[in-house]
């Protein structure tokens, strides 16, 4: 790397520590100048823990920046980010983007006109899974996509429900997985507690004609992230939590019978992926692999998709919300 980026971290909870905690090991591209949370305890833990300066404010920070890292609540992501691009830093933002489509528009907006870069923390990208399915699935005709992304309700979110804390993983990788955009999503689903949504199921289908389906709750008790992808030639099962994957390949001669291949697949952390990619955005490379702000906005929009299935059931959808009155 050609220089080294003075990067303050805002928001210092269960996935801001862990990006504190991978940007300082990449000190040839991050030099840690700050962290700002509004939670004193923890700021001053994570302070004399990294031996950085703590900021009694956001505006502070950006002052000393030129990159600001966001991983606060999904409510404030916008807020942040445009004083964090009007003091002239780029920007990485936890996913999603923002809380809707219009405020990550405008945010990509402006971030085009004062030449500022936005990566957006999608970091199922960098699973070493989706790593090896990307490659492997290049040589296959992919006919459906199935995810299963379930677990106990996090009692760290709060602001919004499962589609946009959860399934926005998933939207976004049935189209990176099948290189093609999605072209229609319906979504059911229901709340048990709280005012957003905790159980839904979704399908989808992309411009190449793969089909999918989406099956997340924040009611298992335990948690689970399963892929089954049916190609023409194979079937894939993945487990993203472990990075393990097996592949069943048809017997030409016996229709039911499969040979049954279990892949190595190197381990590697995502988020350090996902960093170093960041990297190589602010340095100008292009195809880095960071979602870049206009992509992350598409997704977006395919949340908020799902989310008016959820408020506005129509005839044809057939979508309701149960559990709770609208």
């Amino acid at each position: 790397m050609s220089r080294r980026w003075k990067t303050v971290i805002l928001g210092l909870g269960s996935m801001g520590s862990h990006h504190l905690r991978i940007v300082s090991q990449l000190q040839g591209c991050f030099e840690v100048v700050g962290i700002f949370d509004p939670k004193e305890e923890v700021l001053q833990s994570l302070r004399l823990q990294y031996g950085v300066r703590a900021f009694t404010s956001a505006e502070e920070a950006f002052q000393h920046a030129e990159v600001a890292l966001i991983a606060t609540p999904t409510s404030m992501h916008f807020s942040l980010a445009m004083q964090a691009i009007d003091a002239g830093c780029h920007v990485f933002i936890e996913k999603p983007i923002a809380a809707t489509v219009a405020q990550a528009e405008k945010l990509v907006t402006l971030a085009q006109q004062r030449k500022i870069k936005i990566g957006v923390g999608h970091t199922e990208r960098f699973n070493p899974l989706v790593v090896w399915l990307l490659e492997r699935l290049s040589h296959e005709t992919i006919l459906s996509i199935n995810i299963e992304r379930v677990g106990p309700r996090p009692p760290r979110v709060k602001d919004v429900g499962i589609i946009t804390d959860l399934a926005v993983h998933d939207l976004d990788l049935i189209s990176y997985l099948s290189q093609s955009p999605l072209e229609q999503v319906r979504c059911v689903g229901n709340r048990t507690c709280g005012e957003h949504e905790d159980v839904a199921q979704i399908v989808v289908s992309t411009s190449n004609h793969v089909v999918g389906s989406i099956n997340t709750n924040w009611l298992t008790p335990f948690k689970s992230r399963k892929l089954h992808i049916a190609t023409s030639g194979a079937f894939f099962v993945g487990d993203l939590l472990r990075g393990q994957a097996k592949v069943y390949v048809g017997d030409p001669s016996d229709l039911n019978r499969y040979n049954v291949e279990a892949p190595y697949i190197p381990h590697c952390e995502p988020l350090l992926s996902q960093a170093k990619a960041f990297c190589k955005m602010l340095e100008g490379e292009r195809g880095s692999g960071t979602v870049t702000g206009e992509e992350a906005t598409q997704v977006l929009y395919w949340v908020e998709c799902c989310l008016k299935d959820l408020r506005e059931p129509s005839e044809f959808s057939g979508a309701i919300m149960v559990g709770g009155k609208e």
